[in-house]
């Protein structure tokens, strides 16, 4: 998900579906075992509605995976009917390769997508999403994007089965002339927490990460970082890359359907999966940050990630 740099700030976030046609390992939702849908048809229109009154101009329907769910061209031709200029998807892009189904998207407003793309080639991206042929759809879909004049961002979570070879994504991405790529750290929730020890990358691999896959996000036109604690990764960090700590992701968006993980306390915002540990003492970043996911630290302990956060310039 991408920085609000070109509409209003907040983005409205409006979960549309909680399925999905993939059964990705480290999924927080669980979408793909779910057959119901949360919200009816009209109160989507009421948040819509709600949106505008509140001065929105930007709007991205996510999951679950929203173009798995009937009527995203009505929600989408009815955002664009009362005003909303940018209107996104936050999909597994697998539906985007269908010609025919992007072109109505687009006739129906939508000017934005961020797609989630785990790994640099059908092998590995297919390991993660659990769905054959996954890969060959997203690629398919990007070249209907461009083709369609949509801007495209991608995100890809990081985990123990493409940590080496995540660079290589971004390898992919430039070379398929795309230049706005998140990363995000595995969430220790749903499918994600249920395997999380094989899931999350050990800190052997996670120390220098940070420093590794700076220099391939200082290549794309704009890179974001989301759900990392902030000692993973250098103190200076290259221009054109932001660093999105919870305090950053609530000024940024407003998150239909994310109460409850985020808070804040007094000057402190909470991430509900996240712990200070002694490493945040001196950091200037506490109060902004929430710690390290509680789950991580269960399993290692807080000395791998002192170790980690020191060599990146941090509790010193």
């Amino acid at each position: 998900m991408e920085e609000n740099k070109r509409g209003e700030s907040p983005i409205l976030i409006i979960r549309w579906s909680e399925t999905c046609n993939n059964k990705c390992v480290m999924c927080s939702l669980n979408g793909g075992d779910k057959k119901e849908e949360s919200v009816a048809f009209e109160n989507i229109l009421e948040q819509l509605h709600e949106g505008r009154e509140n001065r929105h101009t930007n709007v991205e329907f996510t999951g679950g995976e929203p173009t798995f769910r009937p009527r995203l061209d009505e929600a989408m031709a009815y955002a664009k009917k009362i005003g909303y200029t940018q209107i996104g998807i936050s999909t597994n892009g697998r539906m985007l390769g269908d010609r025919i189904f992007s072109e109505n998207l687009v006739k129906s407003g939508m000017t934005d997508t961020t797609i989630a793309l785990h790994g640099p080639n059908a092998e590995t991206h297919e390991k993660i999403t659990n769905s054959p042929g996954s890969f060959a759809e997203i690629s398919a879909g990007l070249e209907n994007l461009k083709e369609l004049n949509v801007h495209v961002s991608i995100d890809s979570v990081l985990c123990r089965l493409n940590v080496d070879v995540f660079e290589k994504i971004g390898d992919f991405l430039l070379e398929k002339g795309i230049d706005n790529w998140s990363i995000s750290d595995l969430v220790p929730d749903g499918r994600g927490r249920d395997d999380y020890k094989k899931l999350a990358v050990d800190p052997e691999d996670l120390e220098g990460f940070g420093k590794r896959i700076l220099p391939v996000l200082a290549k794309f036109s704009y890179a974001g970082i989301f759900n990392f604690s902030r000692c993973v990764f250098p103190a200076e960090l290259p221009p054109r890359i932001v660093f999105f700590e919870i305090k950053k992701k609530m000024d940024n968006w407003d998150m239909q359907g994310k109460a409850g993980r985020y808070s804040k306390e007094k000057t402190a915002y909470k991430d509900f999966y996240k712990k200070p540990f002694s490493g945040c003492d001196r950091c200037g970043y506490r109060d902004d940050c929430g710690g390290f996911w509680t789950d991580y630290l269960n399993i290692y302990g807080e000395d791998p990630i002192l170790k980690i956060a020191r060599e990146n310039g941090f509790s010193k």
